[in-house]
């Protein structure tokens, strides 16, 4: 881990661009092709990975279970939303979607 008595320094391109010092990269176990973010607070900024899709939702999937689906086809699902919020429309609900090639 980096302290802040042995921080590391960077200095910023004409561009805007900061190569970040392997101690710091290390120590957040930052890759080729990682995301990071930067928090500003006051006159300083928090550098931070950026946590990944998967392990965002890996890491609530326990307070959000996903139970099973309630609808064969996206096509159900739009068919019973639409008898659920307009029930009195008469007879069978056909949505047509739209054609791909029209311009």
């Amino acid at each position: 881990m980096v302290r802040n008595t042995d921080m590391a320094r960077a200095k910023i391109t004409s561009k805007g661009q900061v190569t970040i010092p392997i101690e710091v990269r290390e120590a957040l176990a930052l890759d080729t092709g990682d995301s990071i973010v930067l928090e500003v607070r006051g006159d300083y900024a928090v550098v931070r990975k950026a946590p990944r899709l998967a392990d965002v939702v890996a890491e609530i999937a326990d307070e959000y279970p996903v139970g099973p689906a309630r609808y064969a086809t996206v096509q159900e699902a739009i068919e019973a939303h639409v008898r659920e919020t307009w029930e009195e429309l008469p007879g069978p609900v056909v949505i047509v979607p739209p054609r791909r090639d029209a311009t």
